[in-house]
Parts: C-alpha cells; structure tokens; sequence
C-alpha cells in the first residue's frame, strides 16, 4: 500500500509503465481510502526496482509511507493499472510460480 498523495498524479501509469519496460507482472489500483495497492511478480531484481520507485513515485506524488510483503506468485501476466476491487481480491487467492512476488499492502504479504 502506498500512502500520502498518490492518486491524481499518474502513480498507476507510472507503475504500469515502468513493469512493462522491466517484464513485470501485477496490478494496481486505488482504494477508497486514497492510497494505492499494487502486485509485483517478475524477475526479483526487476520487481525491487518498481518497489523502489514506490516509495518516491511520479514528480507530483508526495509519498508519505510504503508497506510491503512478500507473497507466493500467481504466475501472472501482464500488468493492469485498471483493476477492480472484485478482481483483486480474486487474483490474490492463486498460487504458483517460482518467482518473486511483492505486494503493496497492508493487508497480505507482498505488495505495495
């Protein structure tokens, strides 16, 4: 879960953006509350890189906090910054894979 003010700011197309140029897999979205939740899976070194470009996000984001977990991957494909709740939560309950997986969250286990 990324906290401060990171919805408006082009946070999610960033994210989206930046796994597609890393081969990264996931989801994000924005929640109710203003913050953003976001899954990782890929290669762990590619993975980190979008971890760390949560914690400063685009120029107009104010970041304020980032927690993340680790999960077990899905096996994803793709990355989808337009996700709806119901799918989330969906997503979220398949196992597999023997990748790296980071979660966004407050939640579960990796995620940001």
């Amino acid at each position: 879960m990324v906290y401060g003010s990171v919805q408006g700011v082009f946070f999610r197309d960033s994210l989206r953006r930046l796994a597609e140029q890393h081969g990264v897999s996931g989801w994000a979205r924005n929640t109710s509350e203003g913050t953003v939740e976001a899954v990782f899976e890929g290669e762990a070194e590619a993975v980190e890189r979008l971890v760390s470009f949560a914690h400063t996000g685009p120029s107009d984001a104010r970041v304020e906090a980032v927690d993340v977990h680790e999960e077990e991957p899905e096996d994803l494909s793709g990355f989808d910054d337009q996700v709806e709740v119901a799918v989330a939560a969906s997503r979220s309950s398949r196992r597999s894979a023997r990748r790296s997986k980071r979660r966004l969250t407050a939640q579960n286990a990796i995620s940001v």
